[in-house]
């Protein structure tokens, strides 16, 4: 079915999302306190600082942080914010 589906996307000149491998979560823990980042815009860089990891009633873990904004201006703190694992795992890459 993915696969059709995928090269309907193709035909219609439409990206194809490319499809994570099964063990990337658990091949990268996320603990409380690391720092992970996201270029948005050329000098404007987002840092993400884990805040909580937490499990929902399903038992899917998410991801608690803080948001940081940088660019020519100076530092921004734009609040917290809470994602999927899998979904803060494909938007940031951890610093150090």
């Amino acid at each position: 079915m993915l696969e059709r589906v995928g090269s309907l996307l193709r035909d219609l000149g439409l990206p194809v999302p490319r499809r994570r491998a099964r063990g990337h979560e658990a091949a990268q823990e996320v603990r409380e306190g690391m720092s992970f980042a996201r270029l948005l815009a050329a000098n404007v860089t987002e840092t993400a600082r884990v805040l909580e990891v937490i499990r929902d009633s399903a038992g899917i873990p998410h991801i608690r942080f803080a948001v940081e904004v940088r660019d020519q201006n100076g530092r921004h703190d734009e609040g917290s914010r809470v994602l999927a694992q899998s979904s803060f795992l494909s938007m940031y890459r951890r610093l150090g």
